[in-house]
């Protein structure tokens, strides 16, 4: 069993491998945690499949079998170079479907829920698939595949707002403005209190405009008053009071 031990400042020392990241095994049932968001690969039986509370994290691995010792691992290369169990150097490797294979079986299946990628991904959480020397999202390849060619210009949206969605039924083709639109009508766009760079909260919000009393003459200085005491700009203040920022409260 670990036990902390006390560091130089006198708080608690954490071993190195723990953290407050937990994460879930899927092959072996084994729960720990980390400081990395992404840990190579499970502690206790070394696959590379586990979950985080964001979501499942799908990383590639080869299934061998050695022909001397019958021992089976997962690589993390395609040709591993022996078996770490008996380091001999002949083993068996089935057969692994390529990323293409994948699209292929996904894209043609028909189902009225979502078909969602498992593979990698880009940062906005869109699949992404190699094509020749072109690396292309999978939601507009699956487009092209059972519905036809994208316009230019154009946007694939999903009407299940699921990004890594390649079901063509939750297609529907628009410009960037209608995107947005979208977006805004759904409220998934950033907001208020969900904005990263806001500064107030709903609270505060209402707080100046109960505290604002509306005086042509020093209207300026009563403006610039709460902005010193709220720590933002006189122009924030006069927007908020005229309801030009936080119109949903």
């Amino acid at each position: 069993m670990h036990t902390l031990k006390e560091s130089a400042a006198g708080g608690p020392m954490i071993p190195r491998g723990f953290g407050n990241i937990p994460h879930h095994c899927q092959r072996c049932e084994y729960d720990w945690s980390s400081y990395r968001e992404r840990p190579s690969r499970c502690p206790r039986c070394c696959t590379s499949h586990w979950d985080t509370p964001e979501g499942t994290r799908f990383v590639p691995v080869y299934p061998c079998l050695c022909l001397r010792c019958n021992h089976q691992w997962d690589a993390r290369k395609p040709h591993p170079a022996k078996c770490p169990k008996c380091t001999h150097f002949l083993w068996y490797q089935p057969k692994v479907d390529s990323s293409s294979e994948v699209f292929d079986k996904l894209v043609w299946q028909e189902t009225d829920d979502c078909i969602v990628w498992p593979l990698s991904v880009i940062r906005d959480g869109y699949g992404r698939l190699r094509v020749g020397k072109k690396t292309v999202q999978t939601h507009r390849l699956a487009h092209e595949k059972r519905i036809g060619p994208i316009p230019e210009d154009m946007k694939v949206c999903h009407t299940c707002d699921n990004p890594p969605c390649m079901n063509y039924r939750h297609f529907f083709l628009g410009t960037s403005r209608d995107n947005d639109l979208d977006k805004v009508a759904k409220n998934r766009h950033l907001f208020g209190e969900k904005h990263p760079l806001a500064k107030l909260t709903e609270a505060k919000v209402l707080e100046i405009r109960a505290k604002y009393v509306f005086d042509l003459k020093n209207r300026a200085q009563r403006q610039l008053s709460l902005a010193k005491e709220y720590g933002v700009g006189q122009n924030i203040i006069s927007a908020i009071i005229r309801r030009k920022l936080w119109k949903h409260i």
